[in-house]
């Protein structure tokens, strides 16, 4: 029997990427009805040569299908939207996705078909939670563990769909794109589709920040710079300013966190970072110390975390910027120190003398005898 799992559109009608009326990207007509096929349907891989990223598996299953010798039972593990692939064959295939929902029961009869398979049946399982698969299950199929997509992975497939598409983009704003679909090309297909629609066919990096709730660097530079200055003044007026914008103050945290990022590689490994850092980010490279950035990056991860603990998201970013202001690395010499908001700046006391150190710390003199009565 032919195996065809591939998703159908809208009205029956099968379409090759490329033609058919939706060929353009921006919608077309099935059988009489209005119907546009989203990015993430009409550019699934549809086979090993188109898939991004995923080597380890494309690998190990063309070896497989070379050498004649392909297991009965397969198991994709991981992240979403990262791995799907329509498949045809001469081949029975069962494809159970999030296996990990089946009853007890239903897995039972699922391991007895597993233990002796018809040798025209395949099996292939997804889950996103392997641990809830019974052992037995497990031990009986090959697992594959889909990993997350880097960054440039995604940014790079977002493009080729973008030319292939005739629709004008900026770098900028692709990279937000893919940095915002968090390892899942499925994810940042769905957000390009919002885009372009946000957008109307012209994704410029202005209106992908805006779609995103996210804010531009010059905005993260500044929160740098006062930070830096330890001006706590200035640095409460670039909050005040920032929420104007109404924007998501958890991914304003994970810009802050990538720039403290590219500006450690500066200082550590000089040109890992790519291109050139902004000014701002630069000359806080060059004028503070590792330490301080490796403590100003993990404030910034832990405050994101802690966020929904927060009595708002306001009131968390605030603090976790107030944290960064506050401390600095132990036995720190290096970085400008916080100011407190709308005061001068205090003078630390005088150290003790030496003589007074030694007068602290030398024993006290024994008390003399009280005198006796003759």
């Amino acid at each position: 029997a032919e195996c065809k799992p591939e998703m159908i559109p809208a009205g029956g009608a099968r379409h090759k990427r490329g033609s058919g009326p939706l060929a353009g990207g921006q919608g077309g007509w099935h059988n009489g009805a209005m119907s546009y096929l989203v990015l993430a349907r009409k550019w699934r891989p549809r086979r090993f040569s188109e898939l991004v990223g995923q080597e380890h598996v494309v690998r190990a299953l063309s070896n497989a299908l070379e050498s004649g010798k392909v297991h009965h039972a397969f198991l994709f593990t991981g992240t979403r939207g990262v791995g799907n692939m329509p498949a045809r064959g001469r081949t029975k295939v069962y494809l159970i996705d999030e296996v990990h929902m089946l009853s007890k029961s239903a897995f039972n009869a699922l391991l007895k078909t597993l233990e002796e398979p018809p040798g025209h049946v395949k099996f292939l399982l997804a889950t996103t939670d392997p641990q809830k698969l019974p052992v037995t299950v497990l031990s009986r199929c090959l697992q594959f563990n889909l990993r997350r997509l880097e960054l440039g992975q995604i940014s790079g497939q977002m493009q080729r769909i973008l030319e292939a598409e005739g629709i004008a983009s900026e770098p900028a704003a692709i990279e937000l794109l893919a940095r915002a679909a968090d390892g899942s090309l499925r994810d940042g297909l769905s957000l390009l589709d919002q885009a372009i629609a946000y957008t109307g066919g012209q994704l410029g990096e202005a209106a992908v920040i805006a779609m995103l709730g996210t804010v531009d660097r010059g905005q993260v530079g500044g929160l740098l710079d006062a930070l830096g200055a330890g001006d706590g003044a200035a640095l409460m007026q670039r909050i005040e300013a920032l929420a104007a914008y109404s924007p998501d103050f958890g991914h304003v945290l994970e810009d802050l966190a990538v720039a403290l990022h590219r500006i450690q590689l500066q200082q550590l490994v000089p040109g890992a970072a790519g291109e050139d850092l902004p000014a701002a980010w630069a000359g806080l490279a060059a004028s503070h110390s590792a330490e301080l950035v490796q403590l100003w990056y993990q404030m910034a991860v832990t405050g994101r975390r802690d966020l929904g603990l927060a009595p708002s998201p306001r009131t968390g970013f605030e603090m976790t910027l107030l944290r960064m202001l506050a401390f600095r690395p132990a036995g720190q010499g290096s970085g400008a120190r916080p100011a407190a908001i709308g005061q001068g700046t205090t003078s630390a006391a005088p150290a003790p003398s030496a003589a007074a150190s030694a007068a602290s710390q030398r024993p006290p003199a024994a008390a003399a005898p009280a005198p006796t009565l003759a």
